[in-house]
């Protein structure tokens, strides 16, 4: 494998990986600006009540 595949590869992976962060977090703080009783529906509280998740 050449350095350039290399990189392409490592770089794709890197872009894909902060992807998945920033929907993560755009869906928190969606999901935290619903009214208590929406998010209590959807079972919001309940899902986050752990540690918080660190991120790379």
């Amino acid at each position: 494998m050449s350095f350039a595949s290399s990189f392409r590869t490592s770089f794709s992976r890197f872009v894909a990986r902060r992807r998945e962060i920033r929907a993560a977090v755009r869906t928190e703080r969606i999901l935290g600006a619903l009214p208590t009783h929406l998010r209590k529906d959807v079972g919001w509280p309940d899902l986050w009540n752990g540690p918080r998740r660190m991120r790379r």
